[in-house]
């Protein structure tokens, strides 16, 4: 799933499945959820954030 936000460039990629991390993308998210989570790490640090799915995940993806 993808979240975008009015008050943000930055859209949010979800994944529900417990153990998994939420992708914070800048940039041209539009070609970048094209590719593999894997690519976006190692090509596109950058425009790129991960937050693991463990404690207050929330809050670190507000801060994201």
């Amino acid at each position: 799933m993808v979240f975008g936000f009015a008050d943000s460039s930055r859209v949010v990629l979800e994944c529900p499945i417990e153990g998994n991390a939420t992708y914070i993308l800048s940039g041209d998210w539009q070609i970048a959820v094209g590719h593999s989570k894997q690519y976006l790490r190692d090509k596109c640090p950058e425009f790129c954030g991960r937050v693991f799915h463990r404690g207050d995940r929330i809050n670190r993806i507000r801060l994201a």
